[in-house]
């Protein structure tokens, strides 16, 4: 019994202790939290039939959508968490909340996308809807990223209660 106690001593600071990047870790707890609320939005449309399985795309289409809705969540998830780490740069938190999906799952379909179209594949998204993607992440998503940092910073409790 005095074994377990004492390694338990030794590790105890290690467990509870803040990360060495407080930033990237609220952000990807808060993507992560953001992308598990869109996907069950939509396995729940999915299972009530208001996304149709059958038509080709469009539980893509829906998952993007959602991904457009729910920023507020990730972003209110991650600023909460910052400042209960005793953060005082929000507002970097919440563009690192911004841009951790979205930049490098653009890079890699832009990647994909211009070889695609370099061999002629029919399979190339056109400029149109590429356009039209850009602006739902920065008509919608983006400003709804900002509101629920904005949210986490005036009405989230900023304490932080460890076991």
């Amino acid at each position: 019994l005095e074994e377990e106690e004492s390694g338990w001593k030794l590790i105890h600071g290690d467990v509870f202790r803040f990360p060495e990047f407080p930033v990237l870790f609220c952000a990807s707890v808060g993507t992560g939290v953001q992308l598990i609320v869109a996907t069950f939005f939509l396995l729940g449309l999915a299972l009530t039939n208001l996304i149709s399985t059958t038509r080709r795309g469009s539980i893509l289409a829906g998952l993007v959508i959602l991904y457009c809705l729910t920023c507020s969540i990730g972003s209110f998830v991650s600023t909460r968490l910052y400042f209960q780490m005793n953060g005082k740069a929000w507002v970097r938190c919440v563009l690192f909340t911004a841009g951790l999906f979205p930049v490098p799952v653009a890079v890699v379909f832009m990647w994909v996308n211009t070889i695609a179209l370099a061999h002629g594949s029919t399979s190339a998204l056109p400029f149109s809807t590429i356009f039209t993607i850009a602006a739902l992440y920065s008509l919608i998503a983006f400003p709804l990223t900002v509101l629920g940092g904005i949210a986490a910073k005036n009405y989230a409790s900023h304490d932080f209660n460890a076991p």
